[in-house]
């Protein structure tokens, strides 16, 4: 095994690590507290940080698109640990508004229920980069812990797909998971849209969309959800030429700056802000562009 894959394991490794350990050990080894704005970062999350600082590997920001989409394939599975046991995984091909659109469905061990509550799950990754392999484990995770079904969806990427590719994407999934609700075994009265980051923009966005549906879903459930639109504060997206990670070490996308920053995101006009696919909740259009 080469001397980087060797690396990147054991830093996973490291990582999976400080999640699992008492946290008064972790906050030994990841020194004082680093605050930033009035908000002191969690100390799993600094250690995280600083492992990635001092493992030599360049920052992602530097990257190109293909290289920083397989370095996340290859790390996220490293650092989630042991996958948990689901009664069945199956990947499927459903029509989607611009050709086939993979979904992967995930039913938990030893489920009872007739019908199912289901979570359709959106990845994070800034957009652009995540995948079903990625998030496997995790969805797995959510599966096992929860009893409900679980249905990730491989939505459009950009810089290749723009805006509003993955939205579209998410929406068409929806309405394809409450048709065939109940012969997939699985509740239409109890569909959650789910994802982190920017999977929790997507799927604040489609429940936005959906809420006028025969069917909305019953819940959202975010994990740090981009919300706000304006990128008043630290942000990181992508810039399709060059293509060039937009992070606070690069570029801040402050208020002078995010005309250029909704655009580098495909959002081509600044009054798309407070539009509903691109503005998932009122604070995002309280100030002009």
């Amino acid at each position: 095994m080469p001397v980087k894959e060797i690396a990147r394991e054991l830093q996973g490794k490291a990582a999976n690590l400080a999640l699992r350990m008492p946290i008064a050990w972790v906050n030994i080894l990841a020194g004082p507290p680093t605050t930033v704005d009035g908000r002191t970062l969690d100390g799993r999350a600094q250690w995280f940080l600083q492992l990635l600082a001092r493992s030599g590997q360049r920052p992602i920001e530097t990257k190109s698109v293909a290289e920083a989409r397989a370095e996340i394939d290859v790390f996220l599975p490293l650092m989630a640990g042991k996958p948990l046991p689901v009664g069945e995984i199956v990947d499927r091909l459903i029509e989607g508004p611009a050709g086939r659109l993979r979904i992967r469905f995930y039913r938990p061990a030893g489920s009872v229920a007739r019908l199912l509550p289901t979570i359709l799950y959106f990845h994070g990754g800034g957009w652009t980069i995540g995948s079903l392999e990625a998030y496997d484990l995790p969805c797995r995770f959510f599966a096992a812990r929860t009893g409900c079904a679980l249905v990730a969806v491989d939505y459009r990427l950009a810089p290749e797909h723009k805006f509003p590719a993955a939205i579209d994407d998410a929406v068409v999934a929806y309405r394809w998971l409450a048709a065939e609700a109940i012969g997939l075994g699985i509740d239409p009265a109890r569909i959650v849209v789910a994802g982190d980051a920017a999977g929790g923009n997507i799927a604040t966005v489609a429940a936005r969309l959906l809420r006028e549906e025969a069917r909305p879903p019953c819940l959202q459930w975010l994990i740090y959800p981009v919300t706000d639109l304006a990128w008043n504060g630290h942000v990181a997206i992508i810039s399709t030429i060059p293509a060039k990670w937009m992070t606070p070490g690069s570029r801040r996308c402050g208020p002078t700056t995010s005309r250029d920053c909704r655009r580098r995101w495909s959002i081509r006009r600044a009054s798309t802000r407070c539009a509903t696919k691109a503005a998932p909740m009122p604070t995002a259009c309280r100030q002009p562009a």
